[in-house]
């Protein structure tokens, strides 16, 4: 895991809106991941 995704998860655990933040961390993962699919 990268020092910044790691960083961004300490903040998400803090965070009172733990729940959403990990929701939005999670679309972000999945957007990420459909637009690595679609280089390939």
């Amino acid at each position: 895991m990268n020092k910044s995704a790691d960083v961004v998860v300490k903040k998400i655990y803090h965070s009172r809106n733990a729940k959403r933040a990990f929701m939005l961390l999670r679309s972000a993962n999945l957007l990420q991941n459909s637009s690595n699919q679609r280089r390939v």
